[in-house]
């Protein structure tokens, strides 16, 4: 079988486990854009494989098209390895050139770019628009690289700053912290590098940060802007705006303003996250302001006519606002349920507001529950710096006692989570939407604004009893830091009940 229609198949059969019967409408609308033959370079494919992710992701979302694009990705090296050596000599050839270019030249000028995006092209005989989309995008690996490399210097110098012979279970608890950092990383590498600095330490002065001066003046560049828009003029000023908007498909979530969430007592980590998100892009669902491939892709997407087709858009309408905007309001609400049926969605106007205002009710109390678990999770570390699996049994087992949603599972991997954050960096952390969530509801609650928000605002007794909980979490975990509680109540489940009994009197 010619490895074009070997390839084509294997794509089709991938969809097809995520996208049923639209698997082959989606595969014939990239073919209409971009066809392969026994001709084709694998640079053919790598253009293949976009299309199919800015349709994927539009249908499923930014996570799953990557996942579905790094499959095919590897089918297509595969079976073009093996057919093609020459070519994949060339393009090797190539990219020693393009790391050796940015080692010297790292944040080269939009010009800088182009000019050398033109002299490969004209080397190595290939399509020039082509060379400069592979080099902007080799760029912004090379950048989220060193920021990576950067993150884990420091977590490192952290680390060894408070444990300067740490013990086997501390680095194993170190490299665990290190995975929920989501930080890429090699464990063999990573062990060196901790073995390398502590004798470093012990036996030479402190050295100064290896980081390259370019990457350094990007950082400093966004350390000193909070919003989006400042940022992306000065990345503009500076004259490398191709790191962020090159390619299509970068829209509004992935400049989310949830970055000015984020702790500032944390400045280094900040930037470099805030870098992380503009530069990328590998696709995501066009909201907003989305480019006008990704948008036209949208448009041209094959629409059902059964309801049921609309129940994740509905999930999903609901997801985005929560994420980009908080609890929606009751005249919001009725916007987007005229955005769906202007879409084509067929249920009652009526029918659909109530199924998005219990949706998001539903959402409130899993924050709020989430966050009234956290929070008794942050109180048993804190008043139990070493406790046993059976200790870890009869708190869950407390928790469900106070009638919490809970799965035993996530409870224990949010205390080990709770563990190793307590232990080597507050900082680094960010609030979850959860809390954010929460944050918000508990503010409507207490504002003048009950007018727009009556469905989650009036008598709930389920919402009530949360938010009731999550206070008294609070209220314990504060008395507990500043040493109101003694060692007596917290060790007797008790007198504890006792304690919460009259805050929750107090509260009411």
């Amino acid at each position: 079988m010619p490895i074009a229609d070997e390839f084509i198949k294997y794509c089709t059969q991938i969809l097809e486990v995520n996208f049923g019967e639209y698997s082959n409408k989606i595969i014939n609308k990239v073919k209409s854009k971009k066809n392969l033959n026994d001709a084709s370079s694998i640079r053919d494919f790598k253009e293949f494989i976009c299309l199919i992710g800015l349709y994927t992701s539009v249908l499923a979302g930014k996570n799953k098209a990557v996942d579905i694009c790094d499959a095919l990705r590897a089918k297509a090296t595969e079976i073009t390895g093996e057919q093609k050596p020459p070519e994949v000599s060339i393009i090797s050839e190539m990219d020693r050139e393009i790391n050796t270019f940015l080692m010297k030249k790292t944040l080269s000028t939009e010009d800088d770019t182009t000019d050398y995006a033109k002299y490969l092209a004209l080397k190595y005989g290939d399509n020039t628009k082509e060379v400069e989309k592979d080099l902007i995008r080799k760029i912004k690996i090379y950048i989220k690289n060193a920021i990576n490399i950067n993150r884990i210097k420091e977590a490192i110098n952290r680390f060894l700053t408070n444990y300067p012979q740490p013990a086997q279970n501390d680095i194993d608890d170190f490299i665990h912290y290190i995975r929920l950092l989501k930080l890429k990383f090699r464990e063999d590498e990573l062990l060196q590098q901790i073995k390398k600095e502590r004798l470093f330490r012990k036996f030479q002065e402190p050295r100064n940060s290896e980081e390259k001066p370019e990457i350094n003046q990007l950082l400093d560049l966004i350390k000193t802007h909070n919003d989006k828009k400042d940022i992306i003029k000065s990345i503009q000023k500076q004259e490398i705006s191709h790191i962020i908007n090159h390619e299509p498909g970068l829209s509004d979530i992935l400049l989310s303003e949830d970055l000015e969430d984020h702790k500032l007592n944390n400045p280094i980590a900040l930037c470099d996250e805030k870098l992380m998100v503009l530069i990328d892009n590998k696709g995501g669902i066009v909201r907003g302001n989305g480019s006008s491939e990704t948008k036209e892709i949208y448009n041209e997407l094959p629409k059902r006519e059964d309801d049921r087709s609309f129940e994740p858009k509905i999930k999903d309408a609901l997801d985005y606002f929560f994420e980009t905007k908080g609890i929606p309001a009751e005249s919001d609400i009725d916007d987007i349920v005229d955005y769906l049926i202007l879409c084509g969605h067929k249920q009652d106007k009526k029918q659909l507001i109530e199924t998005f205002k219990q949706l998001s009710k539903e959402k409130i109390i899993s924050a709020l529950n989430y966050c009234v678990i956290n929070n008794e999770i942050k109180y048993f570390i804190r008043r139990s710096t070493s406790y046993t699996q059976l200790d870890i049994e009869n708190f869950i087992y407390y928790m469900k006692a106070k009638k919490l949603d809970i799965n035993d599972d996530d409870v224990k991997d949010m205390i080990e989570r709770e563990r190793l954050f307590n232990r080597f960096n507050e900082m680094d952390r960010e609030k979850s939407k959860e809390e954010k969530i929460s944050r918000q509801y508990i503010a409507l609650s207490n504002s003048g604004k009950k007018n727009y928000y009556e469905y989650i605002l009036m008598l709930d007794e389920e919402l009530i009893q949360l938010k009731l909980q999550l206070k008294l979490a609070k209220v314990l975990k504060k008395n507990q830091k500043h040493g109101k509680i003694g060692k007596k109540h917290l060790k007797k489940t008790d007198n504890q009940d006792v304690d919460q009994n009259s805050v929750i009197l107090k509260l009411q």
